[in-house]
């Protein structure tokens, strides 16, 4: 877990700090001032790669580089294992070299068997790291084509590989198979209906958008008499029994990312359970959750439950896993859905804004704000989390700006207010909060009845 981040040199801004909740943080901020790249940066200081570098095959997760390619650049971080008391906090930096254009430490790296970290991108892949597996983090990695036998540093799966699982091809050696995937995992799991499946269910029913209709495997089935892969489905809540088993694979973009995620959260704890009993050694007791885009293809009665439900799967796995959540978001339902759970004394809000001084060049500027509640998801939009002015269209925010100019006016010409009149009926739903404003101002000038 992270319990302090600092970025000098590297990334959108010259300087980024996080002083990091040990339960959920939040980052808010338009496209492109570098949401996802600390989400990027937060798994590189925890394992010692990046996600890309494992895997080519993904379409984001890339190495971070220097702003400027001619002066320092630092990533520092406190690794603090927050729930342990046993342990206190340890700063730690990475520098980058220009020589080898890789990032090394320059302290020694903190070692611990006793955590897991999961970052869910939102190309929809996932990638897993398991201090027990895989020792302390490193900057060796396997090449981008995952096609020698070197040390693996994590399992970084793209979307395809979840569902159809995935291995390292070597030469002149036995292929390392890394999964079986989704797909033939689950059926396995659903044949034996033991313990993995009933906590597969588990979680699933917790991610589920709605309890009433929760998210329940159907029958296994095929899908083509070419594929002898038994096909896992999801029960779906209408037509007829037949309609309502639906292969994975046929499902909405929405469905597949949460099942995916569900399968990567139990696939990595029996894993980790694999080899923390062939090493000998106790079962993890933290766990690192980096989420990217949590609204992703999801429906907005989803969005309005997803960060809880998260918490609350990964509770089936294990009473005794503590866990660090790190999100990012664009959606002001995902916001208004924390109100009932956001503790100041664990949870933090981070937003990034690009800001202008003085007419100087913007600059990207993260801030730790204070968490408030709006009471609704339309009041979040008008908070520091998204800046909007208006939730109207752009032309109606426009007409409503060449209203409120007129209603200014000392004397301005009947025709010009009914012209403008007109254009707002036109444009403007009838129960409009702004119609008051304006048939107020225009009756007591006698221009509107």
């Amino acid at each position: 877990m992270l319990k302090y981040l600092k970025l000098e040199n590297v990334g959108p801004a010259a300087k980024m700090e996080l002083d990091l909740a040990h339960r959920l943080n939040i980052i808010t901020g338009d496209n492109g001032l570098g949401k996802s790249f600390l989400l990027d940066v937060a798994w590189f200081v925890n394992t010692g790669s990046w996600p890309r570098d494992v895997n080519s095959g993904l379409t984001s997760g890339y190495k971070a580089l220097p702003r400027d390619r001619s002066a320092k650049a630092i990533i520092e971080l406190d690794a603090g294992w927050l729930v342990n008391s046993n342990s206190s906090a340890q700063r730690h930096q990475y520098e980058f070299e220009r020589f080898s254009q890789s990032w090394s430490r320059i302290e020694t790296m903190f070692s611990t068997p006793k955590i897991l970290t999961i970052y869910a991108l939102a190309d929809g892949a996932v990638a897993i790291f398991d201090h027990a597996r895989s020792g302390s983090p490193r900057t060796e990695v396997v090449d981008a084509g995952r096609s020698n036998d070197s040390h693996i540093p994590a399992f970084v799966f793209t979307q395809q590989e979840i569902m159809d699982g995935a291995f390292i091809k070597q030469k002149e050696k036995r292929d390392i198979y890394l999964s079986n995937g989704l797909i033939m995992d689950w059926a396995g799991w659903q044949k034996e209906n033991g313990e993995t499946f009933r906590i597969l269910k588990k979680v699933l029913a917790a991610l589920s958008p709605d309890q009433a209709h929760p998210i329940e495997p159907g029958e296994l089935t095929r899908i083509s008499i070419d594929d002898a892969r038994d096909m896992p489905t999801i029960l779906m809540s209408y037509g007829d029994r037949e309609a309502e088993q639906v292969p994975v694979v046929h499902a909405s973009s929405a469905m597949r990312r949460i099942v995916s995620i569900a399968y990567m959260l139990v696939w990595m704890w029996e894993e980790h359970k694999r080899v923390a009993h062939l090493i000998g050694h106790r079962l993890a007791d933290e766990l690192l959750i980096l989420l990217d885009e949590v609204e992703c293809h999801l429906h907005p009665s989803w969005q309005r439950k997803i960060v809880p439900a998260l918490l609350e799967a990964v509770g089936e796995l294990s009473k005794d896993l503590n866990v660090q959540l790190i999100a990012t978001t664009h959606s002001p339902l995902v916001m208004a859905s924390l109100e009932p759970h956001f503790d100041a004394e664990k949870d933090a809000w981070f937003d990034l804004d690009l800001v202008r001084d003085n007419g100087s060049k913007p600059e990207v500027v993260l801030t730790k704000r204070t968490f408030r509640k709006y009471g609704d998801a339309g009041a979040w939009l008008h908070s520091r989390a998204f800046d909007l002015t208006s939730t109207r269209s752009l032309e109606g925010e426009a007409l409503i700006r060449e209203a409120e100019k007129l209603m200014g006016q000392a004397d301005p010409s009947v025709d010009e207010v009914r012209a403008v009149h007109q254009s707002l009926v036109d444009s403007l739903d009838q129960m409009d909060e702004f119609w008051d404003d304006w048939r107020l101002c225009w009756r007591k000038k006698g221009v509107l009845g």
